[in-house]
């Protein structure tokens, strides 16, 4: 599953969520898009399966500051670490 992630300058989780969800019918009016904040990045991956089934935010959120700290560069998505504006 991939999810969309915004990080504050010290790498803890401000937002994620599902970057597609499949069960929302597209719509014929309305978008968003996300726009990260000065010093904020957004990162875009797949979700680790453990991750799935944690129940609090607050785990979940250490526990994904955790994974993004170990990826190696390029296990991102491409283009899916992006500075904020003014960042």
């Amino acid at each position: 599953m991939k999810i969309t992630i915004i990080t504050d300058a010290k790498g803890d989780v401000v937002l994620a969520l599902l970057s597609k969800p499949q069960w929302i019918e597209p719509q014929p009016f309305g978008s968003y898009r996300l726009l990260a904040g000065p010093g904020q990045n957004v990162h875009e991956i797949e979700l680790p399966a453990h991750l799935e089934a944690v129940q609090s935010t607050e785990k979940f959120h250490r526990d994904l500051k955790t994974h993004l700290a170990s990826l190696k560069p390029g296990e991102e998505k491409s283009g899916s670490q992006k500075k904020g504006r003014g960042g």
